[in-house]
């Protein structure tokens, strides 16, 4: 991974006719902000059209405050109803009221970068930038609209954040559907840009204040690491920050805004769905392509593993009719493993008995057992910690990953026999520990990991 930190001004000092279009993320830069006689005014009709269209495609226009997150545009619908059309003024008579108390000034430089282009959007700049590195157009996916926030910290200091996330390994036509406007945090992408676009606008109420427009990028793989070695050339004094942190940093402000306006749920039901679908199907009827799809999202070990646990406390159930006490055989054992191995094969390229010899000590152990001494969700986890195992490799080619698997298996091992007595055997053998990590820091505010 790489990563790159400059400012507008910074890019504003470039040559490159490319770099320099990163300057479109603040407002003084943007000709869309300015009168025919290069005066920059912030609320031109211009601003307003581009407000007006891209608030009402997507309303996240949120404002986070130490009593926490509100996307002003929902809660203005939802007080005029779901069709009514949120407009400039209406933002701008909420951000400069008194209960927010944005300066003029404030307000209008917010609202002039608050659309798909600017730092809502997080798109504009880094155009021409994509363009030119891209090797397959239908593999380039980003969320759609502006994502933003007001954040007005305990000291009283005034930010507007945006960003975008953009992928360059999920194809359009296969994701369009499920995860359309999550792409950016839920698939499991090995070639993408990362960047938070922050504006820092001073104390709230402030009239008069010098704008710093920050651009944090982070890229990995082929598409995103080109395009911070090209970003690099912009020099900066600003502080580096490891690619982590600002991939962290990205994720943190795009889910706090999803969790707060429900979009989150609304993706897990999507996700959930299709693996009941595919679940409840014929393996003569399973669209394989659509499996291997599903199995890079976020949520779907989590979707599968719950739907299949469902199964065997349901069947587990109807063979203990005398009640949660009651003995179930091993051959209902066998059943209930045998079936649970048949769902998860429709999902993992394994055979049923290979399947069986995990499913069946999970139903054992769950039939023996009840919510109050081992809940649920441990077993749900357990499925989920197997098919991380099953389908992102640990194979006899990965020593480090199989010591790592190793490890655990000795872990849970020792607690299994932790209940039985009160002191573990003497053990002499060691796990030698892994080797760790370094990291190369670059010069000119980038890092490479």
């Amino acid at each position: 991974m790489k990563s790159h930190s400059f400012t507008t001004e910074d890019a504003a000092k470039q040559e490159d006719k490319v770099l320099k279009k990163l300057t479109d993320f603040a407002p003084e830069y943007d000709q869309s902000c300015k009168l025919p006689n290069e005066v920059i005014q912030m609320n031109t009709d211009k601003v307003q059209e581009n407000f007006n269209k891209d608030i009402n495609r997507t309303p996240n226009f949120c404002i986070e405050t130490t009593e926490g997150i509100v996307d002003l545009a929902a809660t203005y619908k939802k007080e005029k109803g779901s069709d009514y059309k949120v407009t400039y003024k209406d933002m701008y008579d909420t951000l400069t009221n008194d209960k927010y108390k944005l300066s003029q000034n404030q307000a209008e430089y917010i609202l002039a970068t608050a659309y798909q282009g600017g730092i809502a959007g997080g798109l504009a700049g880094f155009g021409e930038v994509i363009v030119s590195n891209i090797t397959n157009p239908m593999n380039w996916m980003n969320r759609d609209g502006n994502m933003s926030k007001i954040v007005i910290d305990k000291d009283s200091n005034v930010s507007y954040v945006g960003g975008q996330k953009m992928t360059f390994d999920c194809n359009r036509q296969t994701y369009d559907g499920i995860i359309h406007n999550t792409v950016h945090t839920e698939f499991r992408s090995e070639d993408y840009l990362a960047a938070t676009i922050t504006a820092k606008i001073g104390k709230i109420g402030v009239a008069e204040f010098k704008p710093q427009v920050v651009i944090d990028v982070a890229g990995v793989g082929e598409v995103g690491l080109k395009i911070v070695e090209q970003l690099q050339n912009i020099k900066s004094e600003l502080p580096s920050k490891t690619p982590q942190a600002i991939v962290e940093n990205y994720h943190n402000f795009s889910n706090s805004i999803l969790q707060n306006n429900g979009h989150d749920k609304l993706y897990k039901q999507e996700v959930m769905g299709e693996v009941k679908k595919i679940l409840s199907s014929k393996p003569e009827e399973i669209d394989h392509e659509k499996v291997e799809n599903l199995k890079k999202l976020e949520f779907t070990k989590e979707a599968l593993a719950e739907t299949v646990m469902n199964q065997i406390d349901t069947r587990i159930g109807e063979f203990k009719k005398d009640g949660l006490k009651a003995k179930i055989t091993s051959k209902d054992i066998d059943l209930v493993a045998n079936e649970a191995a048949n769902s998860l094969q429709k999902f993992v390229g394994k055979s049923q008995g290979y399947l069986e010899r995990f499913t069946k000590d999970l139903v054992k152990q769950r039939a023996e057992s009840n919510e109050v001494e081992v809940p649920k969700k441990n077993f749900i986890q357990k499925i989920v910690s197997y098919l991380k195992d099953l389908w992102h490799g640990y194979s006899k080619e990965s020593p480090e990953k199989n010591k790592d698997t190793l490890l655990e298996q000795v872990k849970l091992q020792a607690k299994e026999i932790s209940k039985g007595v009160n002191v573990l055997p003497e053990n002499k053998s060691t796990i030698p520990s892994a080797q760790s990590k370094t990291s190369n820091v670059s010069k000119g505010g980038g890092r490479d990991i």
